[in-house]
């Protein structure tokens, strides 16, 4: 999806809908739903094809005309015990002498209540435990990963055998919005795209909103003709119906194109949440149009819950991981310093370990004039001359910077060995310093396709919104 400007920047169009109020994908049908009565106030126009009624003999009535009354007994207790959240529902319509058996997702929208069903061929097919044991291995391979990066080769490992797509990948958001492709399972035909990095405009801030809003995301055809809801606004409010939360929404045109110019046919994508926060996504891809039961996406979005779960837990674990060892290396130091005659001998006895403290390949410990180098660093006459600048730029006891050149020209010519440097200040009185070098880190970035782009412009010169075709 890609809303920019002429720069590549987002700009006011940003903020135009990225999908149609006013009609669904035709994989399922969808009841609107006066709350709490259940009167039916708008339809897709697929149900008879659906439920053998047309949207005409729907419209005005009442949802107890057309199910059990067990089923409507299930949806008011959802909505007195969970009415602020998704509810799973299943329904079975009545028509000419046979039933029609639907499985799907009630929630509220305003003042309204929006029912999204797919068909199954019988009650039993739609057995929540089925969705359960369809996870459970997986969720079990998941537990046992010691870290973040195999947790997520092992994600979408499992949801990819779960679903039968040719591509899944896990794509991690930075902070500007950028992603990056850090988990990957496909055929081996396919050309890889573990490590590509895509431009924030790629998912635009209000697609992310929508991904924090769904935890799954189901395109089973992208070719799809959009079925419309009759009436095209809600009788109640008179404007379009608000299908943010929807699974049926359709796909925006936009979004449809791009995924279309990957050649991708079919596509799932999964939300993953740490924190509290949007991370990443479990995207999976097909070339050709491929229907999921809505069974098999349950069980994706348990195992996507459960690896929510597990991000902050790994995450976590390998930062207590590294404090741990951090503290074994401050403990040696201070044994040390406390079986010295100084403290500057004692911090000398642990040479590796003080570089490895901060992850430093060079050093120097200034004691008055005296300066005693560890590792790689700059000559002694440049490292007098970059001790007088840091003198006049030091706050607190500690400088830091990840670019010295850019603050200190002169060290350019020594960025090889120390481009990023730490500082702290034992005494400034008694001219005591640690200094800790880190060299020149050249770092690639391989973009699946051209992050810079024209882009189209609609007669009146303003951005037309539209995906971005190189990858």
């Amino acid at each position: 999806m890609i809303l920019t400007s002429d720069t590549g920047a987002l700009d006011h169009s940003d903020c135009e809908p990225i999908y149609d109020p006013a009609s669904i994908q035709p994989h399922g049908i969808l009841l609107v739903l006066e709350s709490p009565v259940l009167k039916i106030l708008q339809v897709s126009n697929n149900t008879f094809e659906a439920i053998g009624i047309y949207p005409k003999e729907l419209l005005g009535n009442f949802l107890q005309e057309f199910v059990e009354i067990e089923e409507i007994e299930a949806i008011e207790k959802a909505l007195f015990e969970n009415c602020h959240q998704s509810n799973g529902i299943r329904l079975s319509f009545k028509s000419q002498n046979c039933k029609s058996f639907f499985q799907g997702t009630l929630h509220q929208s305003s003042s309204a209540l929006i029912v999204e069903l797919e068909p199954v061929v019988s009650p039993k097919a739609s057995d929540c435990f089925n969705s359960y044991h369809l996870a459970q291995q997986s969720i079990d391979k998941i537990h046992k990963t010691p870290n973040l990066r195999v947790l997520c080769q092992t994600a979408v490992e499992e949801v990819r055998k779960m679903i039968g797509f040719d591509r899944a990948m896990v794509y991690q958001f930075d902070a500007t919005g950028a992603g990056t492709v850090v988990a990957e399972d496909k055929i081996e035909s396919l050309a890889p795209l573990l490590g590509m990095h895509y431009p924030a405009t790629d998912i635009p801030p209000q697609a992310r909103n929508q991904f924090s809003m769904n935890l799954i995301r189901f395109i089973p055809d992208i070719n799809c003709q959009p079925v419309e809801l009759i009436p095209d606004c809600n009788p109640l409010t008179g404007r379009p119906l608000d299908l943010g939360s929807s699974l049926f929404r359709t796909v925006s045109p936009c979004h449809a194109q791009y995924l279309k110019n990957m050649n991708v046919g079919a596509s799932m994508t999964v939300t993953l949440i740490k924190d509290g926060k949007l991370w990443g996504l479990i995207v999976c891809h097909h070339p050709i149009p491929k229907y999921i039961s809505y069974e098999t996406r349950t069980a994706c979005e348990l195992v996507a819950k459960f690896v929510n779960l597990e991000l902050s837990y790994k995450q976590d674990s390998e930062d207590r991981d590294y404090a741990i060892y951090l503290k074994e290396i401050c403990h040696k130091f201070i044994t040390e310093i406390s079986q010295s005659n100084c403290f500057v001998e004692g911090l000398l006895k642990s040479r590796d370990e003080l570089l490895a403290l901060v992850g430093a390949t060079g050093g120097v410990v200034c004691a008055n004039e005296i300066l005693t180098t560890i590792g790689k660093t700059p000559e002694l006459a440049e490292i007098k001359k970059l001790l007088a600048w840091i003198k006049t730029q030091i706050n607190n006891d500690v400088f830091h910077t990840d670019c010295l050149s850019k603050l200190y020209p002169p060290s350019e010519k020594y960025k090889e060995v120390a481009s990023g440097l730490l500082v702290l200040a034992m005494s400034e009185m008694q001219n005591y310093y640690i200094l800790w070098f880190r060299p020149e880190a050249i770092k690639t970035v391989n973009w699946a396709g051209q992050p810079d782009w024209q882009i189209e412009l609609k007669p009146d010169s303003s951005p037309l919104m539209s995906p971005r075709t190189s990858f």
